[in-house]
C-alpha cells in the first residue's frame, strides 16, 4: 500500500481523501491525509469537514493551528466550520484570531463568515462584540438574526430579544422555527410561561406550525415551575395536533404526573413510552422509576429499574428514594449496597436520601451512622442538604434541642446555614422560652448576607412575634424593601396576638394603600382582632367587605373568627342566629 501511495499523483490523493471524509471513513482519511506529500487547501477542507460532521470539535481546532503552520489560508466556506468549532469549545481566543485573518484577507463582508463570527461571540457571551458584528453587517439573514436574538436570550435579555425579533419583520426577513423556539425557550427558563404560550400563539398566527422541541419547551417549562397540570393540558395538545413526543418530552410529561402523583395518567404515558421504543432509555426510565415510587407502586417502580440497561446513580436513586418514602429503609439500604456491585458510586444525593429517610422513619442512630460515613467510606463531601436532613429530621421527631445542636455544629464545621437551614429552624424557636434562640439564628441569617430573602425575613417577623419579640417584628418589617401579602399577613397576626387590635387596623389601612389587596388570611386576623377588643360592629364590617368589595367567599375559619367575636362581646343570641344562617358546614366546636 505504501509503494503504490508513493506512486499516486497527489490530485488522487485528494479525491481519495474526499471520498473517505464523506463516507465517514475518519480513521482511513487521517490515514491518507497523514501520508500526503502536498496538502492543499482541499485537502484541508475535508479533514476539517470530517471531523466537523463528526462534531469532533477539538480536533477541528488542532487541524486549524497545524494548516496555520503549513501557510494555507482557510477560504470563506472553510472558515465557518472552524468558526463553529470555536463556539462548541468555547474558545474565544481563537475566534478573535480569525476575526483578524478574515479582515486582513478581506472576507469580513462575506455574510457566511460574519454569521460564524457572530456565533461565536454569542456562545462565548460576548454580547457586546456580537452586537457590533451584527450592526456593522451590510447584509443580514435568517441566521443572522436568529444567532443575535439567541446571544440577548442567553443572557436573560428577553425584552430587547422581542425588540429584535419585531424589527426583524421590520426588515422583512421572516422568523423561522428556530427563532420563534429559541424565544420560547427563552421565555421558559425565565419562568414566564404563559408568555411563552402566548409567544407560540403568534407563531402559529405567522403560519409557522410548532414542532416537537416547542411543545417540549413548554411542557418541560411548566413542570419545572410546578405548573404540572398545565404541563399534562399541553401534552394532550400536542398529541391532538399530530405531533409525536420525543423521549425528553415523554420525561418532562412524566415527572409532572409524578409531581401530581396522576397515576392513571402515569401507566398511560408508561405504554406510550413503551410503544414508541423509549422504554430502554435511563431517562425515561428514572423518570418512570420516580413516578411510580411516589405513587406507592414499589413493584412497578422496581420493575422499570431492572429493565433499565444502563442505569446512572439517577436511577438508583431513584428507587432508593421511593422505598425511603414507603419506610422500608431497610430495602433502600441493600440497594445502596448494592451499587458497588454494579461499580457506581453513591453521590451526595443517594446518601442524603438515605439520612433523610432513616430520620422520617424515626432512626436517628442509623442516620447520624450514615452522616457520619458519608466522607470517611464513601469519599463523598457532606453539603448544606446533609445537615439539613439532619436538622429537619430531629424536628420531625419533636427533637428541637438536638436540632438545635446540629445547626450549631453545621457552622463549627464551616458550613453556612442556606435559606432551607434557616425556614427549618426558625419555626421550632417560635414560643415564649425561644427567644435568645431566635437572636441567635437571626445573628446567622445576618452573618450568611440572608437577611435580603424574603421567605427568611417573613419568617422572622412571625418567629419573633411568637417568642414575645414583637417590637423585632416591627423593626425587619419596616427595613424590608420589598413585603409581599405573608409580610403583611405576618405583623397583622403578631399584633393580633399579643391583644394590639388598633396596630393591626392601622396596619391593615396601610397595607391597603401601599396597593396590596387583603387575603383570606388577612380578613380572618381582623376579625380576630376585633374579637379580642370586643369591637363587634367593625368585625361585622370587616366580614362584610370581605365579600362585597374583595370577592373573597368566607371560609370555616372566617365564621369562628365571626363566633368567637360575638362570643367574647357577649352576644350569645347573635351568635346563635349567626350559626344558624352560616353558609359551610359547622362543626362540634
Amino acid at each position: 500500500m505504501n509503494f503504490l501511495l508513493e506512486k499516486v499523483d497527489p490530485f488522487i490523493e485528494t479525491k481519495l481523501l474526499g471520498m473517505y471524509s464523506k463516507c465517514g471513513s475518519l480513521q482511513e482519511a487521517y490515514e491518507m491525509f497523514d501520508k500526503m506529500r502536498k496538502r492543499d487547501l482541499y485537502a484541508w477542507s475535508a479533514m476539517i469537514g470530517a471531523c466537523s460532521r463528526d462534531c469532533r470539535w477539538s480536533e477541528v481546532m488542532e487541524l486549524f493551528y497545524m494548516m496555520m503552520g503549513d501557510g494555507v489560508v482557510p477560504d470563506s466556506f472553510l472558515f465557518p466550520k472552524i468558526l463553529q468549532a470555536c463556539a462548541n469549545c468555547g474558545d474565544v481566543e481563537t475566534g478573535i484570531l480569525i476575526h483578524s485573518i478574515a479582515i486582513r484577507c478581506g472576507m469580513i463582508s462575506e455574510i457566511r463568515v460574519n454569521n460564524s463570527l457572530l456565533a461565536v461571540y454569542a456562545k462565548c457571551g460576548l454580547l457586546d462584540c456580537a452586537k457590533r458584528i451584527f450592526e456593522s453587517m451590510e447584509m443580514r439573514d435568517t441566521v443572522s438574526w436568529n444567532s443575535i436574538i439567541m446571544a440577548y436570550c442567553h443572557k436573560g435579555d428577553i425584552v430587547e430579544a422581542r425588540r429584535l425579533l419585531n424589527l426583524m419583520h421590520l426588515e422583512g426577513v421572516e422568523p423561522g422555527l428556530i427563532t420563534w423556539n429559541t424565544l420560547i425557550a427563552s421565555y421558559n427558563q425565565l419562568g414566564r410561561c404563559d408568555e411563552a404560550l402566548e409567544v407560540m400563539k403568534e407563531m402559529k398566527g405567522n403560519g409557522i406550525m410548532p414542532d416537537v422541541f416547542t411543545w417540549t419547551c413548554l411542557i418541560s417549562g411548566m413542570s419545572q415551575h410546578n405548573r404540572n397540570s398545565r404541563a399534562l393540558e399541553l401534552f394532550r395538545e400536542m398529541i391532538l395536533n399530530g405531533v409525536t413526543p420525543s423521549e425528553v418530552t415523554l420525561t418532562s410529561t412524566v415527572s409532572a404526573c409524578a409531581s401530581l402523583k396522576d397515576l392513571r395518567k402515569g401507566r398511560e404515558l408508561h405504554s406510550l413510552v413503551v410503544k414508541l421504543g423509549f422504554d430502554g432509555g435511563v431517562i425515561v426510565g428514572n423518570a418512570l422509576v420516580d413516578l411510580y415510587s411516589k405513587c406507592g407502586k414499589l413493584e412497578a417502580a422496581r420493575l422499570v429499574f431492572d429493565m433499565i440497561p444502563e442505569k446512572d446513580v439517577y436511577s438508583w436513586n431513584s428507587l432508593i428514594g421511593g422505598y425511603c418514602q414507603a419506610g422500608c429503609c431497610g430495602k433502600a439500604y441493600d440497594l445502596f449496597m448494592k451499587m458497588h456491585e454494579f461499580e457506581e458510586s453513591p453521590n451526595v444525593i443517594t446518601w442524603n436520601v438515605l439520612i433523610t429517610g432513616h430520620m422520617q422513619n424515626g432512626d436517628e442512630d442509623q442516620a447520624l451512622d450514615l452522616f457520619w460515613r458519608m466522607e470517611k467510606d464513601g469519599n463523598v463531601e457532606r453539603d448544606a442538604a446533609s445537615w439539613n436532613a439532619l436538622i429537619a429530621g430531629y424536628l420531625h421527631n419533636g427533637q428541637k434541642d438536638k436540632a438545635l445542636g446540629i445547626f450549631r455544629k453545621m457552622q463549627s464545621f464551616g458550613f453556612k446555614p442556606n435559606t432551607v437551614t434557616i425556614l427549618s429552624i426558625l419555626p421550632a424557636c417560635a414560643n415564649l422560652i425561644g427567644a435568645k434562640k431566635v437572636k441567635e439564628i437571626h445573628c446567622c441569617v445576618l452573618r450568611c448576607n440572608l437577611e435580603n430573602e424574603l421567605s427568611i425575613a417573613n419568617s422572622l417577623i412571625d418567629t419573633y412575634s411568637k417568642s414575645g419579640g414583637l417590637q423585632y417584628s416591627k423593626k425587619i418589617f419596616d427595613g424590608m424593601s420589598t413585603k409581599d401579602i405573608i409580610s403583611w399577613n405576618t405583623l397583622i397576626a403578631g399584633y393580633v396576638l399579643h391583644g394590639f387590635s388598633s396596630e393591626a387596623t392601622k396596619l391593615f389601612h396601610q397595607m391597603e394603600e401601599a396597593g396590596l389587596k387583603p387575603n383570606r388570611g388577612t380578613f380572618s386576623s381582623m376579625i380576630s382582632s376585633y374579637g379580642l377588643a370586643k369591637m363587634v360592629e367593625e368585625g361585622k364590617r370587616m366580614f362584610s367587605i370581605m365579600y362585597e368589595e374583595y370577592r373573597i367567599v368566607p371560609g370555616l375559619e372566617h365564621y369562628v373568627a365571626m363566633v368567637n367575636l360575638y362570643g367574647r362581646s357577649g352576644k350569645l343570641e347573635e351568635a346563635i342566629d349567626f350559626i344558624d344562617n352560616m353558609t359551610v358546614e359547622h362543626d362540634i366546636s
